[in-house]
């Protein structure tokens, strides 16, 4: 059975999950950012791992804009 909501709920619900994104976005930058790294070499790992879920947040977020609702 297909979910039936309006085009306006639907965009306030895409919103809503741009909202959780980006805070998991940001969430994930001040874990980074409070890390103690001794080894630098885990760092730039580490630092790659962060930009790799920053870049797949941006494209979730522009993949949720792009969709089309009717009213």
């Amino acid at each position: 059975m297909a979910l039936r909501i309006s085009g306006v709920e639907a965009r306030n619900r895409v919103l809503t999950y741009k909202n959780l994104v980006e805070e998991v976005e940001k969430q994930a930058q001040k874990n980074f950012d409070d890390m103690d790294f001794e080894n630098s070499n885990r760092r730039v790992e580490m630092e790659e791992i962060i930009n790799a879920m920053k870049t797949d947040c941006a494209n979730i977020i522009t993949q949720m804009e792009n969709v089309n609702f009717e009213d």
